[in-house]
């Protein structure tokens, strides 16, 4: 158990690195508003489209296909959008609010805690069903972003708008031009390969500075009241349902290690910069990312240790 909780600390740790720097790059005045908001746009357009697109190239999506796995996971993602965003706003006023928190609870940071945790659980031979669901898993998140982004922006968001919107996304192009790319079973040249990750390299770092170099501790307790029921639906409520479900269903070991991941990882960094560029509140967005990586450590270390002493890992 003690390696599965130093597995999320080297998750976490370099995370919180850069959003450290990000606060400190504001203090000390390289970075101001203008600049951020610069930053994080050039992140939504440019270095998470690559990012997306290259994760989701190199998985590989015909030959790890599992066809009840994929119906679980994503039934139980679009079953919990639709209750997110028929009890959400009911619960909040504001429209930016309302989206950022359903994106909060649902969304999670599947890319970057996938493999890693799934390796450590079963073994880098038995990751193929994590990587799956990694490769489909992440374009629906963005299309979801996007439909409820748009939903609550402002105005009517009638069904044109939002097709628009998803066709128009960067994050979503990416995606489903490295789908493209993976169910063709192109190989990209290595020196494009190489230039692709070096760019993709680029967005979880600069998109955790901008994230830190706008946060106000400050400002924190204005959303306590909103942030502590989010972190609570997020990183207990849904996992431990969802979870409890697909073990109903028969899913055990390096099949359940994915839903859990997808359902129990703290909320994607990508959220932020949507959040930012779509009109959704982003100091909220910043809150929970951070808040929801966090207390994940301690989250997924607990259930981690439940799910081994069930004998379900």
């Amino acid at each position: 158990m003690l390696n599965n909780l130093l597995i999320s600390v080297n998750a976490v740790l370099p995370l919180f690195i850069y959003l450290v720097l990000g606060w400190i790059l504001r203090r000390i005045r390289l970075f101001d508003e203008p600049v951020l908001a610069k930053l994080n746009r050039i992140c939504f357009r440019v270095f998470l489209p690559f990012s997306l697109f290259r994760s989701t190239a190199r998985t590989d999506l015909k030959t790890d296909f599992n066809g009840p796995l994929v119906l679980f996971a994503l039934t139980a993602l679009i079953a919990l959008f639709i209750l997110l965003m028929l009890i959400v706003p009911r619960l909040i006023t504001e429209n930016p609010r309302r989206s950022v928190v359903i994106q909060g609870i649902y969304r999670s940071n599947l890319a970057l805690y996938g493999l890693p945790l799934a390796t450590s659980l079963v073994g880098e031979a038995m990751v193929g069903p994590t990587a799956l669901l990694v490769g489909i898993g992440t374009p629906v998140f963005n299309v979801l972003a996007v439909i409820c982004l748009e939903a609550f922006r402002g105005g009517k968001p009638g069904l044109k708008k939002i097709l628009k919107g998803i066709v128009t996304n960067p994050l979503i192009i990416a995606c489903a031009a490295g789908i493209l790319v993976s169910v063709s079973s192109l190989t990209l040249p290595a020196a494009v390969d190489k230039a692709v990750g070096s760019v993709g390299g680029i967005a979880t770092p600069l998109s955790l500075m901008v994230m830190g170099g706008g946060f106000a501790f400050s400002k924190v307790s204005a959303n306590v009241r909103t942030l502590i029921p989010t972190l609570i639906v997020k990183l207990v409520a849904v996992p431990a349902g969802v979870v409890a479900a697909a073990a109903a269903f028969g899913f055990r070991n390096e099949y359940l290690i994915p839903v859990f991941i997808m359902f129990a990882a703290p909320t994607a960094v990508s959220s932020y910069s949507m959040a930012a560029e779509m009109g959704g509140d982003a100091e909220l967005a910043s809150e929970i990312v951070v808040f929801t990586t966090l207390f994940s450590l301690i989250t997924i270390f607990l259930m981690i240790f439940i799910l081994k002493q069930l004998s379900l890992f």
